[in-house]
């Protein structure tokens, strides 16, 4: 590892969880009735059908408490049924599922700001805000594109064995997603807490919200905005 590496290593084992805390599923539609759900330790979820499942993290993140970050490590990661797989991101405190479409967050009527992780999209409200490039192609990132062509999936944004990190600023009320704890850059701006951390899933994948040290914590993170920059 050279400095900087070892520098951003010893930065992450600093940091505390605020709090311990864990997904909860919520269910409509198709899903409230499909038994190929797995929620495990309010941290590992995994999914089988074609239908979307969707957990809420049972913590709140408040206005102007600084930054929040959390990570999710894609354990297994297939696009076969859904060119989607999961999207990962946040949906207000108060979030309720489409009881119609069962679809993802933040895509069409499902409230959210979520990132796909099949495609590099950031969906609010189906306007893709932001789709972030994929491994092959450095120029591929957009700003204010709606068109939701999938684009080369030959080399996804995110592959099994990596961790998506969501990082909240609540006083620029800004949202950013990493890769591999590597910054992607922001993707929403004006995203007003309160807020829950998100995920949706479809097909065969299974997720980790990843632990600290302390197994009842989990890593919602609160950090000093000068960590937070230089991760």
């Amino acid at each position: 590892l050279d400095n900087m590496d070892r520098k951003g290593n010893q930065q992450r084992e600093k940091r505390e969880p605020v709090a311990g805390w864990g997904w909860k599923l919520v269910a409509a539609g198709k899903a409230a009735a499909d038994r190929n759900v797995v929620l495990e330790n309010g941290a590992r979820l995994v999914t089988k059908a074609s239908c979307w499942h969707t957990v809420v993290g049972n913590t709140v993140i408040q206005s102007n408490t600084g930054i929040h970050v959390f990570e999710v490590k894609l354990e297994r990661f297939r696009l076969m049924s859904n060119t989607f797989g999961v999207v990962i991101g946040v949906v207000p405190r108060d979030f309720h599922p489409d009881p119609v479409t069962n679809q993802p967050i933040g895509w069409k009527a499902v409230q959210g700001w979520g990132l796909v992780a099949g495609t590099g999209a950031c969906l609010h409200k189906k306007i893709v805000a932001r789709r972030y490039a994929t491994r092959n192609n450095s120029e591929s990132i957009s700003f204010g594109d709606d068109d939701l062509d999938d684009g080369d999936l030959s080399t996804p944004p995110f592959e099994q064995g990596d961790i998506i990190g969501v990082v909240i600023d609540t006083d620029r009320n800004t949202i950013e997603f990493q890769r591999n704890h590597q910054s992607l850059g922001i993707a929403f701006i004006g995203v007003i807490p309160p807020l829950r951390p998100a995920l949706s899933s479809i097909g065969p994948q299974s997720t980790r919200l990843l632990r600290s040290n302390n197994p009842k914590q989990s890593s919602l993170l609160l950090l000093p905005r000068e960590e937070a920059s230089s991760s």
